[in-house]
């Protein structure tokens, strides 16, 4: 793994630690800074670096140092794990790990030394040999092999000279080499004629079984050996020892004029690997390598014990035994021992071994092994222990920096903008259930049923939004209600069509506040209601069936819930009665949807949400872009700079630039062309990747103004009618109450002629759909209704106002109501004070109007003299203003009330 990110910590600390697979032990060792892929996916340039200790003399004379390494090469050399069928004869999987067993020191440098690879293909009977990154399209030859040159020392460029907490000076060299990446070659057959293809659209592209790429690295060395060069004779000859005799001892003794190696990952398990990595540090900041869980929970560093080491300490307690038993432990242990590798925990599962043990005995063969394996368990727990404490640590590792932008076309088709009722209302298949019967002597049809309307592909093919992006991965993102607000029934209509004409119908209104909520109001037109059943159209809630076997809806639709809505109907018809429907049932009904959408808000929202992140991208491009703010010669930021960005966001991070950027871009990138198959989980893990490359902490200039040139890029791709901050659209727009919206009209017919009617004979009358429950008091009226008429007076002191105030409880007893007129009960007459209030509170003024025509209130108590509960009920009978004028002097009309008394049987 690379260290860069890591070096800043040691250098603030003494440098301490196991450090010579960064530093090296004889020969130096380049290690990964970074690796780009550049914009258009041609090239990737792997930038090494390298660190020496040098004393306060070296630091004087670093040329002449340097120049003592003029002999020395220093090299990166590609190589991938794959899976891929060897021959043309089998279809079998083969294995190959060349990557690992080099990072696992399993296999030498030079013997993964190769100029191609090859593969079957065995349905077309043909071998494919495939050549590295690096072939010469001209002459049709590869130009070496799989490793490639970051050229001699006094070709790398010194950056800075750092200092440890002792004051020693390190001198910091780096070095980059591009590796042509788009030259890449393979022939079938030992042809002589060649195809070019891309290595990242092989690795990544992997659409046959024959050769899977799964994860791909670089290792840098440095070595005394030149092995690049179309004319040098080496690495020919290497090649051909690797492929035909691979044991030749001279491949070991060329090994070892190579330097320890160090590696880098940058793709792994089939995609660019995330920058995320796992390390170790110590209390005193010292980060440590292969630390060691002790029995305590909790991880020590030792530079004398590994893992390793400890298996070997353990394996002599296994062996065989007669004892079944016994032998069952035995092969316990060995299985713990021979799969743990390097896993740190492997005291902790030997200890979880020995929890398992039932016989503790010394006197038992089985007691006496668990007593051998706790003494060395304990000892090396102990030994363990004694380590400094090590603790565990994400950082985020911008090593691998993929520039590339999105394509240049778009993978969203958009969808025709016509629309077919029958394509969303399925009239093809309603549930219906027919009877008929007679009440009364008449005939009666009565047809309950219901039908479904797919709301869900209309939103996704047709609303506003759908003309211009993919309505699924919105609704992926930011969920179904921003949608469903924006796009909702206004009413349903359900019609009876006959040979007659249209004899009626019945509506269902929805909610002008809650979305797609319908109304409790249903309105008939010529239908008759009762008496064998009364009409309705509900929109009915259900569950949709779990998936079993076919994939179900929700799964289909990114395991969000598919919005089908289902539709419950009634009519009640008079075969040649009133309803006009002829006797030998010739009609069909016609559903009516009228919707209105208002997506394109959705569009324009996230235009404007994108415009104003770009304008902050732009202004931290801008500072990140002056002189004193990056190292010109490694393209990192400065310490001046970090610190300065850091404390502009430091109370509220998640607002800083380098993160929304990244995020938003990325989002948009998969809206355009489906860069990460609308996976929320990858986009976010790819954003946290593409921030850390253009962060303040390890980000590049670079990275930051490709990011810039491939925001504008993607703006102007997805939202090709904007200007310069302003997004507006041209639609068949309508308004009311200041809300813009689209209508769209929906009709689909569904036949009944043909189907089956069961016969019920004689039918009762239908159940009364609201009765009154027992429970439930009676009323009733006392009395005649009071009818008030309410003058105000007007202000003396101003002809032109009347006064707003009522003579509150006073104002109804000189307006034709006497004490007879209502119970002389003082706790009946106090509830028209409540009346009064109530009219007080809505009435209107000179200026507005106020309450409606036919609003009404209750007041209920208990007499005075608990003879009996009554109420009052208050009505607005009329609420008309006159203007006033000299001729009113005295009083203004202001409007009628009405007051009824009840009381309770």
């Amino acid at each position: 793994m690379s260290v860069r990110p890591t070096l800043q910590e040691q250098l603030q600390n003494n440098l301490g630690g196991n450090l010579n697979n960064k530093f090296g032990m004889t020969l130096p060792v380049p290690f990964i800074e970074n690796i780009t892929i550049d914009a258009d996916g041609k090239n990737i340039t792997v930038k090494a670096a390298m660190y020496f200790n040098m004393d306060d003399y070296g630091d004087l004379n670093f040329d002449d140092f340097t120049g003592s390494l003029g002999d020395l090469n220093f090299y990166a050399m590609l190589a991938f794990n794959r899976e891929y069928t060897a021959t043309i004869d089998s279809s079998e999987i083969t294995s190959e790990n060349h990557l690992t067993e080099l990072i696992n020191g399993d296999a030498n440098i030079m013997s993964m030394l190769s100029m191609s690879w090859k593969y079957a293909y065995t349905q077309g009977n043909t071998e494919v040999t495939f050549f590295y990154p690096g072939f010469d399209t001209n002459k049709g030859t590869p130009t070496g092999p799989n490793i490639y040159s970051f050229g001699s020392i006094a070709d790398w460029d010194l950056v800075d000279t750092y200092y440890n907490s002792a004051g020693a000076p390190i001198k910091k060299l780096i070095k980059e080499t591009k590796i042509p990446i788009d030259k890449c070659a393979f022939v079938l057959n030992d042809s002589p004629s060649y195809t070019v293809k891309n290595f990242l659209d092989h690795i990544e592209n992997r659409d046959h079984p024959y050769d899977k790429i799964s994860d791909v690295g670089f290792l840098t060395f440095s070595s005394t050996l030149q092995l690049t060069g179309e004319d040098d004779e080496l690495w020919k000859d290497i090649d051909g020892q690797n492929i035909n005799n691979p044991s030749n001892p001279m491949i070991d003794f060329y090994s070892s004029m190579t330097s320890d190696i160090n590696s880098f990952v940058f793709f792994k398990d089939g995609s660019i690997a995330l920058p995320d990595q796992t390390i170790f540090v110590t209390g005193d900041g010292t980060i440590v390598e292969e630390p060691i869980m002790g029995l305590d929970l909790r991880y020590h560093y030792s530079d004398k014990l590994t893992i390793p080491i400890l298996i070997d300490y353990f394996r002599p307690l296994t062996g065989t035994s007669e004892d079944n038993t016994l032998q069952t432990m035995l092969d316990s242990l060995s299985t713990i021992l021979e799969t743990s590798g390097n896993d740190p925990q492997l005291l902790v599962k030997i200890n979880a071994f020995l929890q398992s043990f039932a016989d503790k005995s010394s006197a038992t063969a089985i007691g006496q092994f668990y007593g051998r394996v706790l003494q060395r368990l304990t000892k090396a727990n102990t030994a363990v222990i004694k380590g400094p404490i090590a603790s565990k640590q994400l950082i985020n590792n911008p090593t691998v920096i993929d520039l590339r932008g999105t394509s240049g076309t778009s993978t969203y088709d958009t969808p025709e903008s016509d629309i077919t009722g029958e394509d969303f209302i399925f009239n093809k298949s309603p549930y219906i259930n027919r009877e008929s019967g007679e009440y009364e002597g008449l005939s009666y049809l009565v047809d309950q049923g219901s039908f479904f309307f797919d709301y869900d592909k209309l939103l996704k093919e047709k609303s506003n939004l759908a003309q211009y992006l993919d309505v699924q991965k919105v609704e992926d993102l930011f969920g179904s209600e921003a949608l469903c607000n924006r796009f909702y029934i206004d009413n349903i209509k359900m019609s009876v069509i006959s040979s007659n004409g249209s004899p009626g119908d019945i509506e269902t209104t929805f909610s002008e506040t809650d979305p797609n909520i319908p109304t409790q109001i249903m309105n008939f037109s010529q239908l008759p209601s009762g008496p064998v059943a009364t009409p309705y159209l509900y929109l009915r809630n259900f569950n949709l069936m779990s998936e079993v076997g076919e994939k179900g809806l929700n799964t289909l639709n990114n395991n969000r819930f598919y919005k089908l809505m289902c539709f419950q109907f009634l009519i009640q018809h008079q075969p040649g009665g009133q309803d006009q429907i002829p006797a030998d049932d010739e009609y069909h009904y016609t559903i009516d949807i009228e919707m209105k959408d208002s997506t394109n808000t959705i569009y324009v929202d996230l235009y404007n949400l994108a415009y104003d992140i770009r304008e902050l991208l732009d202004e931290y491009h801008l500072l990140a872009s002056e002189a004193c703010s990056y190292n010109e010669t490694d393209d990192f930021f400065n310490q001046f700079f970090i610190r300065g960005v850091e404390a502009r966001y430091s109370e509220n991070p998640s607002e800083a630039p380098w993160i929304k950027a990244a995020f938003m871009y990325t989002y948009l990138q998969d809206l355009w062309d489906n860069s990460h198959g609308g996976d929320r989980d990858e986009i976010l893990s790819q954003a946290k990747n593409l921030s850390a490359t253009v962060g303040p902490n390890g980000g590049t200039l670079t990275a930051l103004e490709t990011l810039v040139n491939n925001y504008n890029k993607l703006m102007s791709d997805l939202f090709p009618d904007a200007e310069e901050g302003t997004l507006e659209l041209d639609f068949n727009i309508y308004s009311t109450t200041g809300d813009e919206y689209r209508e769209i009209e929906l009709t689909a017919d569904i036949d009944v002629s043909g189907l089956p009617i069961t016969d019920l004979g004689v039918i009762a009358a239908a159940p009364d759909p609201d009765p009154a429950d027992p429970a439930d008091p009676t009323w009733t009226q006392v009395g005649d209704k009071i009818q008030l008429t309410i003058w105000y007076d007007w202000a003396e002191e101003d002809d032109d106002q009347f006064i707003e105030d009522s003579y509150a409880a006073d104002w109804w007893s000189g307006q034709g109501v006497s004490e007879a007129d209502l119970p002389d009960d003082p706790t009946i007459r106090s509830l028209l004070v409540n009346v009064s209030r109530w009219w007080d509170l809505n009435k209107g003024t000179y200026e507005e109007d106020g309450i409606t025509v036919g609003n009404t209130e209750e007041w209920e108590d208990s007499k005075l003299d608990d003879s009996g509960r009554f109420k009052i009920k208050a009505e607005v009978v009329n609420a008309t203003k006159d203007t006033g004028g000299t001729a009113f002097r005295a009083f203004d009309y202001a409007g009628e009330i009405k007051i009824e008394y009840y009381e309770q049987d």
